[in-house]
């Protein structure tokens, strides 16, 4: 991968990767949009899914980092699966809902999650992503 720095190219290797998974109740971009789209976007490519623009609603965000740390800033340790994972929930104003937040780390990668609690769900469905991940990983 190479990125352009005050216009020469740099070769350089990614440190990070961010994953979006968004819903929206519009319909999705057609293939032919989608091609456009990603021509446009140099660091960007529909992976899995469907893809919309315009009012989505962003239900998960996840980065992973390649040796490094992620921290919540005001976190709290819980144990999920037997493994320690920084927890923090922010109670959402009147009419916006619940967002969890989620540190996990490994030997060499950490992941952070910011989970929208839709309606319909709870702080275990968050919960129970950080397990599929902590699982697999």
């Amino acid at each position: 991968m190479s990125i352009i720095i005050k216009g020469e190219r740099v070769r350089t290797h990614p440190k990070s990767a961010h994953i979006s998974y968004l819903t929206s109740k519009k319909e999705p971009l057609s293939e032919e949009e989608i091609e456009r789209w990603e021509e446009n976007e140099e660091f960007k490519k529909l992976i899995h899914g469907h893809l919309y623009l315009g009012s989505s609603i962003q239900a998960v965000d996840i980065t992973i980092f390649k040796e490094g740390s992620a921290r919540l800033r005001h976190g709290e340790l819980i144990e999920i699966d037997d493994h320690e994972v920084e927890y923090n929930l922010t109670k959402g104003k009147e009419g916006h809902p619940d967002k969890a937040k989620m540190s996990i780390e490994f030997e060499n990668v950490s992941y952070l999650i910011d989970y929208t609690i839709q309606e319909g769900e709870s702080e275990e469905d968050a919960k129970s992503l950080a397990k599929e991940i902590i699982n697999h990983n």
